[in-house]
């Protein structure tokens, strides 16, 4: 059971490990986010003060670390709309994405076990 148990913990951290990483080389697929940031008639001084300020003006892979190791702190940066931490984004929002998933899975159930009902009395025919 032990043994078990340790594996699912590993199996957790490495989907965990894989999923930030994914989630950080496609932010950085999706194009420069400081020319949206610094918008349509910023300088180039200002442009490299913004890369400087979010460490984007670093190496890909020094990046990545530098992500990681905040990550591993509970650092999540800052939310480049609102200047606040981003986690207090998210846990401001917390509350209405916990009531969306319950809804959701909800519908999901009041649809799902009808229909299963239903094809497992029709067990065997075109219905099912």
């Amino acid at each position: 059971m032990r043994r078990f148990i340790l594996d699912r913990v590993l199996q957790a951290f490495i989907a965990l490990w894989f999923v930030v990483t994914l989630v950080f080389f496609m932010v950085r697929l999706s194009g420069d986010p400081i020319a949206l940031l610094a918008g349509e008639y910023s300088t180039p001084e200002f442009e490299a003060e913004l890369r400087a300020r979010y460490g984007l003006d670093q190496p890909v892979p020094v990046q990545y670390l530098i992500y990681m190791q905040r990550m591993a702190q509970g650092d999540f940066g800052t939310s480049i709309i609102s200047s606040e931490p981003a986690l207090n984004e998210v846990l401001d929002r917390w509350p209405a994405t916990l009531e969306v998933a319950a809804m959701g899975i909800l519908i999901t159930l009041g649809l799902a076990l009808p229909i299963g009902v239903y094809a497992a009395v029709h067990r065997g025919t075109v219905i099912d």
